[in-house]
């Protein structure tokens, strides 16, 4: 079996892991979720002295005085900025890094720049969106794709991948599985 060190997003902690520890290690997996340095129950040592690179050291920390290696690192969020350190320092110790909807900054790009980035994406595909929207006048507020909105240069829906996304794709079922990934309900 595998063992997975499963790390949080901002604002959050090892706990926001606390319903996928028992499927995983009920499975038969051994599973760690540390919390990061200012976050979590942690919060009490939040300081100045605080960033990303104290985060890299927690993560380090737990692989080595574990004693743990051939792991599945996954980074949720702002974990994704901390795993390339975790792979500079550690790397020989992680065998595959998943990043779970994870901010991966550019080189020499700092993190609220990446964050700004992002921001701009979304905005930029926000309002391809819009523009690719036109009322129909059937019904009171309904609306209808315009056939470009879904053949965007930055989207390719998941029954045009040369591999599907996961196991519904290849159901069929495409659309709906996927929205709860995208979509605040």
């Amino acid at each position: 079996m595998a063992t997975f060190v499963l790390t949080h997003g901002g604002g959050m902690g090892g706990w926001v892991w606390k319903f996928v520890r028992p499927l995983l290690r009920d499975a038969g997996h051994d599973v760690f979720t540390p919390t990061f340095t200012g976050f979590g129950e942690r919060i009490h040592l939040l300081s100045r002295d605080v960033d990303n690179a104290t985060h890299v050291t927690d993560i380090v920390n737990v692989l080595e005085c574990e004693d743990i290696s051939d792991c599945m690192m996954v980074g949720h969020s702002y974990a994704g900025t901390v795993l390339p350190g975790v792979n500079a320092a550690a790397g020989a110790r992680v065998r595959r890094y998943v990043y779970l909807d994870g901010l991966i900054p550019r080189q020499g790009e700092s993190i609220a720049e990446s964050l700004i980035v992002g921001a701009e994406a979304k905005q930029s595909a926000h309002q391809r969106l819009v523009g690719a929207v036109s009322f129909t006048g059937t019904r009171k507020g309904a609306v209808q794709l315009k056939d470009s909105a879904l053949r965007s240069p930055t989207y390719e829906s998941p029954r045009e991948q040369s591999e599907p996304a996961c196991t519904g794709c290849v159901r069929g079922g495409g659309t709906d599985h996927h929205r709860a990934n995208y979509v605040q309900q």
